[in-house]
């Protein structure tokens, strides 16, 4: 096949690949999501179609406008990151999150700034290619500790497509110095467009499901939950048996001690109980053991405290107590302390 029809295929793959990503865009904005989760996919669309028709805008716009896309389609990695975290995380991003959109937005502009200087061609990639990577490692690091069936099966396709696609492109390009051949850039045109298609199906399909992905729910007390059975029974193995106290438990074990599929586990303690993630929830226990002996024993160090009650470093246990009392173990025993002389 000559370089004329596979340029031709290529051409129409990106258009139709623009098409599915307006597409996605259109699901999105009429979905009941926040406007910042919104907002965060419109800029990552605008980012891949950049990148769909940067290539065909070749000498054909002016270099402002080319440069602009440039930058733009240079964010993808650091959007899909932010958006990750957006999605999987059941916290608000933090300022090391956005630290890393911008980051990778100075890169583009560096890259924009020098276009013909193969070191800073080299710099973006890298970056681009080691937030992409975070991004991956990122969304997989909960898949276990998910409660949110729904959220587990876009975790394994965002891992499993949009994040092994954005490594693929760019260690493409940086392997092949921005040569990519005809026939290998068609393809990978086919790859993008068969990808978002899919992308979009499994999104039509889950969209009254979607806020639920992104809303953060409200924990119910176990205790107002006990008329279930099991539930009762894993209170009672948390609270009497202190499974909480071993920082490598999982879902799966706990599921074994109650003698349940953990599928069901999962459900229960999502529907009933209100939690998305199990190790928030487990932390719930560990918090609450913690505080209290801040408070029994002020000569204990925070240290032994921490990982008596399961976590795994002071620096977790710091971050999970924050989450809950609004401070650090210390600025709480030292409040409490002050407020009772």
């Amino acid at each position: 096949m000559t370089d004329l029809a596979l340029g031709d295929i290529g051409v129409v793959m990106r258009l139709l690949a623009a098409s599915q990503v307006v597409l996605f865009v259109a699901v999105v904005l009429r979905a009941r999501l926040p406007a910042r989760t919104k907002a965060l996919v419109a800029m990552l669309a605008a980012g891949v179609l950049s990148y769909l028709f940067l290539p065909l805008a070749d000498g054909r716009v002016a270099v402002p406008v080319s440069v602009v896309a440039g930058l733009v389609s240079n964010t993808i990695p650091a959007l899909l990151f932010v958006l990750a975290w957006e999605f999987f995380e059941d916290a608000q991003p933090t300022p090391g999150v956005w630290a890393v959109l911008v980051l990778t937005v100075f890169g583009a502009m560096w890259l924009a700034a020098t276009p013909d200087s193969r070191l800073a061609l080299t710099c973006v990639q890298v970056l681009k290619l080691a937030v992409a990577a975070a991004g991956l490692w990122l969304v997989w690091r909960g898949h276990a500790a998910d409660l949110v069936d729904q959220r587990r099966r876009l975790r394994r396709l965002f891992v499993g497509g949009v994040g092994v696609l954005v490594v693929a492109v760019v260690f493409a390009e940086l392997v092949a110095q921005w040569q990519v051949p005809m026939a290998l850039e068609a393809l990978g045109m086919a790859v993008i467009f068969l990808f978002v298609l899919t992308v979009n199906v499994a999104f039509l399909t889950l969209e009254p499901d979607l806020l639920v992905l992104t809303q953060i729910v409200a924990p119910v007390s176990a205790v107002q939950a006990t008329d279930d059975p099991l539930v009762a029974e894993l209170e009672r193995l948390l609270r009497e048996e202190r499974l909480y106290a071993d920082h490598d438990l999982r879902i799966g074990q706990v599921a074994e001690r109650l003698r349940v599929p953990e599928y069901r586990l999962r459900k229960t303690i999502n529907g009933r109980l209100g939690h998305r993630n199990f190790n928030r929830y487990v932390n719930g226990y560990r918090i609450e053991e913690a505080a209290a002996r801040l408070l029994s024993d002020s000569r204990l160090p925070v240290l032994t405290i921490a990982l008596d009650v399961g976590f795994r470093s002071i620096s977790s246990f710091n971050a999970a107590f924050r989450e809950i009392h609004g401070c650090t173990p210390t600025e709480y025993r030292a409040a409490r302390h002050s407020g009772a002389a």
